[in-house]
C-alpha cells in the first residue's frame, strides 16, 4: 500500500481566460512601406562591386607573383650555396696548381742523407786537394823542371772545384734546414 500523502495533490495545469476581449480584425503590429528599389543605388552598389573584385584580383596576381620570386630565390640559394661560393673554379685550379708545384719542389729538394753524403764527397776532395797540393810542393822543391805551372794550373783547378761543390753544398743545406 502507498503511504499516504500529507498535502492533497495539485490541480492539472489549464489554460487561463483573456482578461480583455480579442480584437475583432486582424492584429497588426506596424506597417511598414516596402522600399522602392533606386535604379542608381543599384548601379553604385554593382559599380563598387565590381571594383572590389578588380581590387581583390590584383592583390591575388601580386600575390602570386611575389611567392613565385620567393620560391625561385630560395631554389637559386641553394644552388650557389651547393656550388661552392666561397671559391671560383679559377681560384681553385689556381691553388691546385699552386700545391702542385710545391709538392714537386718538395720532390725535388735534397733529403738530409743526400745532405750528408755531399758533405762527406766534399771533405774527401778536399783532402785529396791537400794531398795533391802537398805533393805539388814536395814535387817543386825536389824537381824546379817546369812541372811547378802545370801543378799551379792544376792546383787552381781543384781549389774551382772545391769552391763550386762548397757553394753547391749550402745551397743544399739550405734546402734541407726550409724543409719541415
Amino acid at each position: 500500500m502507498p503511504p499516504p500523502f500529507a498535502d492533497p495533490p495539485e490541480e492539472p495545469t489549464r489554460p487561463l481566460p483573456p482578461t480583455t476581449p480579442a480584437p475583432a480584425g486582424p492584429v497588426y503590429e506596424r506597417e511598414v512601406a516596402a522600399p522602392v528599389e533606386d535604379p542608381y543605388r543599384t548601379e553604385i552598389l554593382l559599380d563598387r562591386l565590381r571594383s572590389l573584385r578588380t581590387a581583390l584580383a590584383m592583390v591575388g596576381v601580386i600575390a602570386i607573383a611575389a611567392l613565385a620570386v620567393a620560391v625561385y630565390t630560395v631554389l637559386t640559394m641553394e644552388e650557389e650555396s651547393d656550388a661552392g661560393g666561397g671559391a671560383s673554379r679559377q681560384q681553385v685550379a689556381d691553388l691546385d696548381d699552386r700545391v702542385d708545384a710545391l709538392e714537386a719542389e718538395v720532390e725535388a729538394a735534397a733529403t738530409k742523407d743526400d745532405v750528408n753524403q755531399l758533405t762527406g764527397d766534399v771533405q774527401a776532395l778536399s783532402d785529396r786537394v791537400d794531398q795533391v797540393a802537398q805533393q805539388a810542393r814536395a814535387a817543386a822543391t825536389s824537381d824546379n823542371s817546369g812541372t811547378d805551372e802545370q801543378a799551379r794550373a792544376s792546383i787552381d783547378q781543384l781549389n774551382q772545384s772545391l769552391t763550386d761543390l762548397d757553394a753547391r753544398l749550402r745551397e743544399l743545406e739550405n734546402q734541407a734546414q726550409q724543409q719541415p
